[in-house]
């Protein structure tokens, strides 16, 4: 098997990259939707830079991106979870941080990480 590495990085490759790290397939976040949640990620990143996102020439700009994608994204799909649930005799208790808070953590690291900005 040969590895190799794309040379070059556009929106699609993002989505892709995106479905890669959440495991959501096109049949449960349709690419329309996906588009839109690229589109909610780059304004975000825009914000967080004070600047213009412009994909493919920052590795870090774009790792944030994809990694806020997959933030919203994960929230898209399956909601910000139940803290509660009784079904019958049988209760559910959920814990009450983000579960898919890892992805916004990597997102702000990318970008703290390029802007030599500590923590």
């Amino acid at each position: 098997m040969a590895i190799s590495r794309d040379s070059t990085l556009d929106l699609n490759q993002i989505g892709t990259r995106v479905r890669l790290l959440t495991g959501i397939e096109a049949t449960e976040v349709d690419d329309t939707d996906l588009s839109e949640l690229v589109s909610m990620a780059i304004e975000w990143v825009e914000d967080q830079l004070g600047s213009t996102y412009t994909v493919d020439t920052k590795n870090s700009h774009d790792n944030a991106v994809i990694y806020y994608t997959s933030y919203l994204t994960s929230i898209a799909q399956n909601g910000m979870g139940v803290e509660d649930m009784k079904i019958g005799d049988v209760f559910m208790s959920y814990v009450k941080e983000d579960p898919y808070g890892k992805f916004l953590d990597m997102a702000n690291d990318a970008l703290l990480q390029k802007n030599g900005i500590c923590k």
